[in-house]
Parts: structure tokens; C-alpha cells; sequence
């Protein structure tokens, strides 16, 4: 959707340059997401530092003495520290928080420390890797999947970045939780596609070069017939996303056998939610309930395999 809508916005780019942007933007997930997992380790590395500073007072009192570090012992923030591939993409990205932003570092660690769900981590005597493990998480989704002040620097870097804010997040979660107590310092870190073959070819990535060929080459076509349905709209006015939300369930609908058509339907409904308007979900259901019929009455809509599901 991201790539269509700056195709469209862009004059004279051609089909293959916006596919080389498209998939340039997959490469730049990835690397997001090595950003959010640093930053999650620096949290970490300035609680340890913390522990440190409080040691090394000229009057330091029992807690600086004797600190309660089972925070900065955790052992899965441990093997991220450690890890090969990910040491090699930090460096390789020249991340620094402590010279850059680290102000946000600070924030986020002190919200951490007030917070009554730390508290209570930090109060249990017992540790173990899955306790540790669910902490993580409950940082990731309490005061990393939400701050606006990392979206903002990461939308400073990328425009696309503040949109994939959540995806990555979510990508994290996942990471976090497959990471396993005999997981080693060469465990790889996961790719944005996940079904690659030996040859790194993925479905899931082919199936987003496809989608994107089809919508813009057969465009014109698909807004003649989304503006030929809209009869109660004025085309001219309708929300551009929902324009290319529409183009691109068409594209589905009559181009790809294998995905049911209740599978569109629902997608492209949901996406409207989070990135068009408050009336989008009603008008798109609308226009593709419409076209789905006709394209039925029609029989142009041929659907194999898994597609013929609900259908």
C-alpha cells in the first residue's frame, strides 16, 4: 500500500523502479527492527551503569552497596548482547543511543523502575529464563510499542519507519519469545520474510512483488471500475488510500486463485481502520461487496486450492 501510494505520488517513476523501492523498504524493516532491539539493550546497559555509578559514591548507602541486579542480570537480554548477527547489523547501521537521543534512554528506564509490574519482578526471589523472557515482553508492549518520541526519530530516518513502528514491535514480541536457554551466540536474527527456501526465495515476498505490479499496471482500469460503483460519491473526493486499497483487493479478487475471497474482503476492511478514514471500513465493504457479485455474475473471479474457501 505504502509503495503503490508513492508510485502514484511520484511522476514518470516506472513500475520497476517503485518495485526496487518497495523491496528496498523490506531491507530498511529489518534494520528498524535492529534499531528497536539496541534500544532495548540499552536500556538494560544504562541499568547496569546505574548500578555502577551508585557504587562508586563518595557516601554510597546499603542499596548502592548491595544493589537487587536481577534487572540487568537477565539472561535473554544476555544472548541479545552477545549475538553475532546482531552485533554485525549494529554495527553496521553505526547504531549510538548514548551520543544520540540518549535522553529517551533515560525516560524509558526510569518509567520502568516506578512501574508497579518491575516492582514486582524485582521483589520475587526466585529467577528463571521464562520469567525473564516475560519481562522483556512486558517492556516491549508497556513502553516500547507506544512511544511517540521513538516514532518521531525513527520517521526522521525514514518516512516509511513511524508506519512500520507497530509491525516491528510485533516482530520483536516474536523474537523475544522464540528465544530459547540453549540458543547460542550464532542463532541468526529473524528475517522480515520468513519462508525462505534454500535459495532465500520467499512466497510471502513474491506474493507482495505481484500484488504491486498487478495494481499499478491494470490501475486506470481498476479506478474506472471502482468510479463506475461509486455513484453516491464524488470520486474526486473519496480518500486516496482507499482508493489504492480498493485497486488492490480488485487485483486480488481476479489475480490471485489461491487467496479466498473472504480473506480480501476482511483484509483490506481492517487496513482502512489504521490507515484511511473513520468512514473508510463502510465504503470499502460497500464497493467490494458490490464488485464481488458482479465479478461472480460475471465469472471472473476463478479461485483454486486454498481460494475456494467460504467462497
Amino acid at each position: 500500500m505504502q509503495a503503490i501510494y508513492a508510485h502514484e505520488s511520484i511522476e514518470k517513476e516506472s513500475i520497476g523502479e517503485g518495485e526496487k523501492k518497495m523491496l528496498k523498504s523490506f531491507e530498511q524493516l529489518f534494520d528498524l527492527f535492529v534499531y528497536q532491539l539496541s534500544f532495548l539493550v540499552e536500556v538494560f546497559d544504562l541499568a547496569e551503569k546505574k548500578i555502577e555509578e551508585g557504587k562508586n559514591k563518595l557516601l554510597p548507602d546499603r542499596d548502592d552497596l548491595d544493589p537487587n541486579t536481577k534487572f540487568i542480570e537477565n539472561r535473554l537480554v544476555d544472548k541479545i548482547r552477545n549475538n553475532r548477527d546482531y552485533i554485525n547489523n549494529y554495527n553496521r547501521l553505526k547504531i549510538n543511543w548514548r551520543h544520540e537521543h540518549y535522553d529517551i534512554v533515560r525516560k524509558i528506564y526510569n518509567d520502568i523502575r516506578t512501574d508497579s509490574g518491575y516492582q514486582n519482578y524485582m521483589d520475587k526471589k526466585e529467577s528463571s529464563f521464562k520469567e525473564d523472557q516475560k519481562m522483556l515482553v512486558y517492556i516491549v508492549k508497556e513502553f516500547i510499542s507506544d512511544c511517540q518520541s521513538l516514532m518521531n526519530i525513527y520517521e526522521e530516518q525514514n518516512i516509511f519507519w513511524e508506519e512500520d513502528y507497530y509491525a516491528v514491535n510485533m516482530m520483536l514480541i516474536d523474537f523475544i519469545e522464540s528465544i530459547k536457554p540453549n540458543d547460542d551466540e550464532f542463532q541468526k536474527l529473524p528475517p522480515v520474510f520468513k519462508d525462505l527456501d534454500d535459495l532465500g526465495k520467499s512466497e510471502d515476498k513474491q506474493f507482495a512483488v505481484d500484488l504491486y505490479r498487478s495494481t499499478v499496471a491494470q490501475g486506470s482500469k481498476y479506478e474506472d471500475v471502482i468510479a463506475s460503483r461509486a455513484k453516491n460519491w464524488e470520486f474526486e473526493r473519496i480518500a486516496k488510500i482507499d482508493v489504492i486499497l480498493l485497486k488492490m483487493a480488485i487485483a486480488e479478487l481476479l489475480n490471485f486463485y489461491s487467496i479466498p475471497i473472504k480473506v480480501t474482503m476482511n483484509e483490506y476492511i481492517e487496513i482502512s481502520k489504521y490507515y484511511s478514514t473513520p468512514k473508510s471500513r463502510v465504503f470499502i465493504n460497500g464497493i467490494l461487496d458490490k464488485l464481488i457479485i458482479e465479478f461472480k455474475e460475471e465469472k471472473k473471479i476463478n479461485k483454486t486450492g486454498r481460494g475456494l474457501i467460504d467462497n
